[in-house]
């Protein structure tokens, strides 16, 4: 049964990408994620994808094998949706429904291909935003099942005439999977890019004649589109303004963030000093190309302009765009944030308040995100704190939720406990504690400082997991005096309940200058593994790096909270960075030997004892999973390698499950540490012995 939130798109309105022939130039864009694509096959027997005809010799060449022309056909589309297979992320098979039919054509121009979303969905669990239409196959990703089961996710039609009479009859399809048409070739690869692009969402549902929103909703893709000659963004106008602003050549942008962010490379098309890219907005608009294309102004040339521009097999600026509208969301992690609500805090909490909305939706671009918040001031007994104005040792605010509005909505909804204890130090191990253990606490004669159990933040498995605890103030620990001897728990015991989570590395951020706050947020940082990666951090975006490798990672921000957003982006940014580890492979390695040695050298950030030998992938590329992820003597041994005293680790992979090929000139190791689970990866030059050696 049709989910009651979505919409049948009819196949006639989907995005046409209307395709003329040129020459084109373009810059990488690199992404790694996991989606599964099935192709159905459409056509009836003996026509396209079916097509018994011989193949075509120079798509042989080119590398595809397919024994016939319509198994030459599927190979290519095939190849495409593994290129975007290994871009994006969803764990609900994308499902393509693809033929060849004739299409509009003449001699000198045609539509080579149209193709886009078979439906659309709103206010499902998962949604990213309220009343917003997302292709179907972007929603069943955003909600981890298939919302449209008895549908295809998306539609594609390549046109079948290509190359006969009347119909661009001096070129033909190519489909060779090496971007190297002969002269008149047109690379099928590069248009079906260009159109499954379309299909997971890079087009807007407007209707561009009237302005008018389909069916009266925002879609997904119109959320970062503005006009800059107004400031308006496309869903706050109105249908007139929409229609106007899709004809203002030049001033039409995508603003969303990881586009702006990825986009610093191109010398044209980009607004400085906003980083908005143009999109296509020519006058008069051209229906099926105007708005869902960046314009042909971008320089480099980008696969999404509306004009194939030649073979190019790099998907560039669209990938950014991809990762904008939820599509690649990165490394999985949950953020546990325990905020002071002491009341030197009170100017702190204003200035995270202020760029909570900022702070929390740019995170959730860059990550698959849960956050959570924790508060903490002291416990109600004197000196520590103060029974009368309400001081506790720890509250749990949110739990972790994949709700940015609701996490925006929690931190807008702290406030201070003005009447803070008599000491400086705080409650900040019993929050720690608490949050990792949900246990609870009852302390005799003092019933304001119970601390009420489960707690805790319920991480996800197989994420990584951050506790993020800003203060102004030192710890306070067991037997400090007072009405009774301190009762949280001590820093051992609480690095002791974090570790047995699977553990989650703490990240400190000291407001103010208090040193001894900063010594105890180092401490436990350490403890926990929390140390910065190669290069260091920046914690306040000045191009200075304030934390050294290896050093834990505590950034510093003024006593009024200024600079709070830009920290904590940089500390979280620090913990999901792998470690860098140094290796060695014996060379040259030669593809028809069975064993290919490799040692991962003990560092001052990496010691190679602590890495889990069974969590190492070998390969020519640093992601994990891919390459030999098995020991090929079913054991390690440790040996210093490079006589530096210290034990390296040494294994040993079987050559031809490496996935080596002739012309690899890098080797790469992933895997992560025993102790705190923290992602290491490390690459070298290789060299491979020609087949003659």
């Amino acid at each position: 049964m049709r989910n009651k939130n979505m919409f049948k798109i009819k196949f006639k309105i989907i995005i046409l990408a209307t395709v003329f022939l040129t020459t084109s130039l373009m810059l990488p864009y690199f992404a790694h994620a996991t989606a599964t694509f099935v192709i159905i096959n459409g056509d009836a027997a003996g026509e396209g994808f079916n097509d018994p005809g011989a193949p075509d010799p120079a798509s042989t060449a080119g590398g595809n094998t397919g024994a016939t022309l319509g198994a030459q056909r599927l190979q290519a589309l095939q190849f495409v949706a593994d290129i975007w297979g290994n871009l994006i992320d969803s764990s609900v098979d994308i499902r393509i429904e693809a033929e060849f039919n004739p299409q509009y054509c003449t001699s000198t121009s045609a539509v080579l291909a149209s193709c886009g979303a078979i439906s659309v969905a709103y206010n499902f669990a998962g949604a990213l935003r309220a009343d917003t239409l997302y292709s179907i196959a972007l929603a069943n990703k955003l909600a981890g099942t298939d919302l449209d089961p008895t549908n295809n996710d998306i539609g594609a039609t390549f046109n079948s005439d290509i190359g006969t009479a009347s119909c661009l009859d001096t070129y033909f399809w190519y489909y060779g999977l090496d971007a190297s048409p002969p002269i008149g070739g047109i690379d099928f690869v590069s248009i079906a890019l260009h159109e499954l692009a379309h299909g997971l969402g890079f087009q807007t549902f407007v209707n561009l004649t009237t302005g008018a929103k389909f069916n009266g909703y925002d879609d997904h893709f119109m959320i970062y589109l503005g006009d800059h000659s107004t400031g308006m963004l496309y869903p706050d106008m109105t249908n007139a303004e929409r229609v106007t602003a899709s004809t203002d050549t030049g001033d039409l942008h995508w603003t969303g963030p990881v586009v702006v962010a990825e986009s610093i490379f191109l010398t044209a098309g980009r607004h400085q000093p906003s980083g908005h890219v143009e999109m296509y907005a020519p006058s008069p608009a051209e229906p099926g190309s105007s708005v869902s294309h960046f314009s042909t102004s971008l320089i480099p040339d980008q696969i999404m302009e509306p004009a194939y521009l030649g073979p190019n097999h790099d998907v560039g600026l669209a990938g950014a765009l991809m990762a904008d509208i939820g599509w690649m969301t990165g490394e999985p992690v949950d953020l546990y944030v325990l905020v002071d609500l002491s009341g030197s805090y009170m100017d702190d909490i204003a200035e995270f308040k202020t760029n909570a909305n900022s702070l929390i939706n740019d995170l959730d671009t860059r990550f698959d995100l849960k956050v959570g918040l924790g508060s903490f001031v002291d416990y109600p007994i004197n000196p520590f704190g103060s029974a009368t104005y309400g001081d506790y040792a720890y509250q749990q605010v949110l739990d972790l939720t994949a709700d940015t509005a609701n996490v925006i909505t929690a931190i807008n909804g702290l406030s201070i406990v003005s009447g803070a204890g008599a000491d400086d130090p705080e409650s900040q191990l019993a929050a720690l504690y608490q949050a990792a253990t949900g246990a609870g606490q009852v302390i005799s004669g003092y019933p304001g400082a119970t601390i009420a159990t489960n707690q805790q933040a319920n991480f996800r498995n197989n994420v990584i997991k951050l506790f993020l605890l800003w203060t102004d103030a030192p710890f306070h620990y067991p037997g400090d005096p007072g009405d009774i001897s301190y009762p949280g728990p001590s820093f051992n015991d609480t690095i002791s309940a974090i570790m047995a989570l699977d553990p989650p590395q703490v990240l400190g951020i000291r407001s103010g200058d208090d040193e001894g706050a900063l010594e105890d947020l180092r401490e436990i940082a350490e403890g926990t593994g929390a140390l910065a990666p190669e290069g260091g951090v920046d914690c306040d975006g000045d191009g200075t790096n304030d934390i050294l490798e290896g050093d834990p990672i505590v950034c510093s921000v003024a006593v009024t909270g200024e600079g709070i957003a830009q920290a904590m982006a940089a500390v979280v940014e620090a913990a999901v960075e792998p470690y860098t580890a140094e290796i060695v492979v014996r060379n040259p390695i030669n593809l028809k030997s069975k064993i290919v040695a490799v040692y991962i050298l003990t560092t001052y950030i990496v010691d190679a004892q602590d890495i889990d030998p069974e969590s190492i992938c070998f390969g020519s590329v640093a992601t994990p999973g891919i390459g030999d992820c098995t020991e090929a003597h079913g054991n390690y041994n440790f040996k210093d390698i490079d006589g530096d005293g210290d034990d390296d680790m040494v294994l040993h992979f079987n050559t031809g499950e490496t996935g080596f090929t002739m012309g690899d000139t890098q080797a790469c190791i992933t895997g992560k540490t025993l102790t705190t689970g923290h992602k290491i990866q490390g690459c070298t030059d290789i060299h491979i012995l020609s087949p003659r050696n």
